[in-house]
């Protein structure tokens, strides 16, 4: 009957499939670009921290040899009149000072460090897991290890990636996963 009307209705039903199909598309490809912007985001996180970490540990290492040397000097210069003089006894004690007082220095300095990784949602609020050290100290002025082997992790929206690392040794070993739900705690 009217074949203006039904070629223009067949028209706009070809043009509003088109439109859909080109919407389903640039939907799935925004979903796949967040998708890569918070692997991107997780994975510098991750960087970032396990460098950071790694300079951390690597520097109060050589400052725990440093007390070690110089407590085991004191202990010799209280053993060995010669060793043990006055102006040596007072240079061991207030170079056990500094370097105690460098030590947290650096703590704090790596505190403000997972401060800043926690305003960019890197990492979550619990911040004494990401500090490899106690407070207390062995015999000769060095800080303790909380555990031999750190366990932490880096989340993001659906990516995680869990990180071990090997006090002593240093080695770290990363694993990326995707997780289904995540609290970013």
């Amino acid at each position: 009957m009217n074949e203006k009307g039904s070629t223009t209705l067949f028209g706009v039903f070809v043009l509003l499939m088109i439109t859909s199909w080109g919407l389903l598309l640039l939907k799935s490809r925004l979903t796949k670009y967040d998708q890569l912007q918070d692997k991107m985001h997780v994975t510098l996180c991750s960087k970032r921290l396990n460098g950071k970490l790694g300079e951390y540990v690597g520097t109060m290492e050589k400052y725990n040899t440093t007390l070690a040397l110089l407590t085991t000097g004191k202990a010799l210069g209280l053993l060995i009149p010669v060793l043990g003089t006055v102006t040596a006894q007072t240079s061991t004690y207030y170079g056990i000072k500094i370097v105690k007082g460098i030590q947290l220095y650096e703590t704090a300095e790596f505190m403000i460090f997972l401060g800043k990784q926690l305003q960019k949602g890197c990492i979550g609020w619990n911040l004494s897991r990401y500090i490899p050290y106690t407070k207390k100290r062995d015999l000769l002025n060095r800080l303790k290890f909380r555990k031999k082997q750190m366990k932490y992790s880096v989340k993001g929206k659906k990516w995680k990636i869990n990180t071990n690392l090997t006090l002593k040794t240093q080695k770290f070993f990363s694993k990326m996963k995707k997780v289904r739900f995540s609290l970013n705690l």
